[in-house]
């Protein structure tokens, strides 16, 4: 029996509860120490940890602001390629015009942009060791109008342990179903899409999401994904366009 468009929203809502179940255990940074910046270029990092207390759920706001968090901690001895930190400090508005930027500091060194489409930072080598982690915020303008502060919150802060065949399968059924949804409805190439995305769900054992016969199933669903593709056959023409930001030349320092 064909699958219906019912079946690709109820496989679209699995997958993105992946999005959450992937990973396994999360190790809050509950408190920094915040330090306010004068916004120069070539900041670097306060060498002291003194400053005010800033905690998850606080808000700070600002128009053209900076404030350095920083925490010193040890991160959990893991698998290497499972250790992330996940952060969520702010919010950018409609248009991508205004709002919350930041760069992350690994003690010491700039390892990567955080915002709010880049929350996910890889650990990896730092399994058991001492860390010392610090972000530059930055406050945004407001894309346009009056000048007004743009209200920000501290929603998450942790060192986070990925499963990978978890995290895998979040992406391969992800793709499998936007793929989907490029097809026209009644297309064979859908359709066969489809069964096989229903069918690697069918592999996952969902009766207690995360636990270690959740995690061995998806991985098991991520092989079976992988199978199944190898064994496709047919020809198809792939478009692919190119775009890079202009955030030099705009609003972003």
């Amino acid at each position: 029996m064909p699958f219906i468009f019912q079946d690709l929203e109820r496989l679209s809502r699995a997958a993105e509860r992946l999005r959450e179940d992937r990973w396994k255990k999360a190790y809050p940074l509950s408190a920094f120490t915040a330090v306010e910046d004068d916004g120069k270029n070539g900041a670097v990092p306060p060498a002291a940890l003194d400053g005010n207390p800033m905690k998850t759920g606080d808000e700070w706001s600002g128009y053209d602001r900076y404030i350095w968090l920083s925490v010193k901690t040890t991160a959990p001895e893991v698998a290497s390629e499972e250790l992330w930190g996940r952060f969520d400090f702010g919010i950018t508005g409609g248009g991508n015009n205004s709002g919350f930027e930041s760069l992350c500091f690994i003690n010491g060194e700039a390892w990567q942009g955080v915002d709010q489409n880049h929350q996910e930072v890889p650990l990896r080598q730092f399994s058991g060791k001492e860390i010392l982690i610090q972000f530059r915020l930055w406050s945004g303008l407001t894309g346009g109008g009056k000048p007004r502060p743009n209200v920000h919150k501290i929603k998450r802060a942790e060192l986070a342990v990925l499963d990978s065949g978890a995290d895998k399968l979040y992406y391969c059924l992800t793709n499998l179903l936007e793929t989907c949804r490029a097809f026209p409805e009644k297309s064979v190439e859908r359709e066969r899409l489809l069964n096989l995305a229903s069918k690697a769900w069918s592999l996952v054992d969902t009766s207690l999401p995360g636990s270690s016969d959740f995690y061995e199933s998806a991985a098991e669903a991520v092989n079976f994904i992988g199978s199944r593709l190898g064994k496709q056959n047919g020809e198809f023409s792939l478009s692919v366009i190119g775009h890079t930001h202009i955030d030099t030349a705009w609003l972003w320092r």
